[in-house]
């Protein structure tokens, strides 16, 4: 019998909505999810606990995406996914060690799929 593991993911946006509705989209067996409302909480979060991928918004209050993602990506190889409203990646984010980039509003069907999907790779 094949055991099934359990993947951790890190959803950080500030907006209550969107981190609920993700809650909600990944709610699954297969996935525990964390939420931080900004990138100093995503940071101890993930200095607490190992995260087998981040969901990382852009525009946050305190610490933007692309600092907490330059911090993360010093500190660990976690995967991220980056959460934007911008339709265009940004060329601040080029540099950015990502594995994904999604758009907003996203299809929280598709979101999950490219998230299982992943997780298969």
């Amino acid at each position: 019998m094949k055991m099934q593991v359990v993947k951790n993911i890190l959803i950080v946006d500030d907006d209550e909505d969107i981190l609920n509705l993700l809650e909600i989209s990944l709610s699954n067996p297969k996935f525990n999810v964390d939420k931080a409302r900004n990138g100093e909480e995503a940071l101890q979060k993930s200095r607490e606990k190992k995260y087998d991928l981040v969901l990382l918004d852009l525009m946050m209050p305190k610490m933007d995406g692309v600092e907490t993602c330059r911090i993360m990506n010093k500190h660990s190889d976690t995967p991220i996914f980056i959460l934007s409203a911008k339709q265009e990646k940004e060329s601040r984010t080029e540099s950015l060690n990502v594995s994904g980039y999604i758009t907003k509003p996203f299809d929280p069907g598709e979101l999950f799929a490219r998230i299982s999907k992943h997780f298969q790779n």
